[in-house]
């Protein structure tokens, strides 16, 4: 059982509190997403929509709620700058290692497309650059600026870390099916695959002390991911 010291009790509210924030996107997307026409759900569209929500959601969160913590911001020196050209090479490895090789993702489908086909892959460059630049800013500054650090300073970096990534691969869950029934094993696959690089990025943020690595690498990923998708 989780012991919590009574005096850490209301930093403890935060981190549950932050993790709500950071799963309230997705959740609200899901559950409205089908009944409102306009709403655009899935492809770089969707994309936008729920990157843009959730960068929105976090800058919120971190201003009302009580506790959050400071965000780690800095002027990157060499071994942060070597981490940012990194990140993307490690994280391309690690979806070879646990996708490709545990055949859920082959080699043929790796990376694997967005949800909503064709539309996923030949969408305006315009959503495409604000996919990219929403992922790595939105997505850092909730899943580890917000989620991870909160719950850090009460349960630790493990937990932080571990419960930050999980939240992070449920944030994709829109990309892999648009519906939560319709996702089977190879969806559960990409979600753990994504979980492993929120991971990935959560251990970078607490080396450095440092949220702009995380936000370089994981902008320079997603540029490469979305480069790759069309011209695949």
């Amino acid at each position: 059982m989780l012991g919590v010291d009574p005096a850490s009790a209301p930093g403890a509210v935060t981190g549950v509190v932050a993790l709500v924030f950071g799963l309230a996107p997705v959740g609200c997307l899901w559950a409205v997403g089908h009944r409102v026409e306009w709403l655009p759900t899935d492809g770089h569209a969707g994309a936008v929509v729920l990157l843009g929500t959730t960068l929105a959601t976090a800058v919120v969160g971190l201003v009302v709620v009580p506790g959050a913590p400071a965000v780690e911001l800095g002027v990157p020196g060499a071994i942060d700058l070597l981490w940012m050209a990194l990140v993307s090479p490690l994280l391309f490895g690690i979806g070879l290692v646990v996708g490709v090789a545990t055949l859920r993702i082959p080699l043929d489908q790796f990376p694997p497309p967005l949800a909503g086909g064709a539309r996923a892959r030949t969408g305006d460059r315009r959503l495409v650059v604000a996919t990219v630049l929403l992922a790595g800013v939105g997505e850092e500054l909730m899943f580890r600026g917000f989620v991870q650090a909160s719950l850090t300073a009460s349960f630790g970096p493990a937990v932080g870390i571990g419960v930050a990534a999980v939240a992070f691969g449920l944030h994709y869950c829109p990309a892999v099916a648009r519906r939560p029934r319709e996702i089977d094993l190879d969806g559960l696959a990409r979600l753990a695959l994504t979980a492993c690089g929120g991971a990935v990025l959560g251990v970078l943020y607490v080396a450095t002390d440092n949220l702009l690595v995380p936000i370089v690498g994981h902008t320079v990923h997603a540029g490469a991911l979305a480069a790759i998708r069309t011209r695949s």
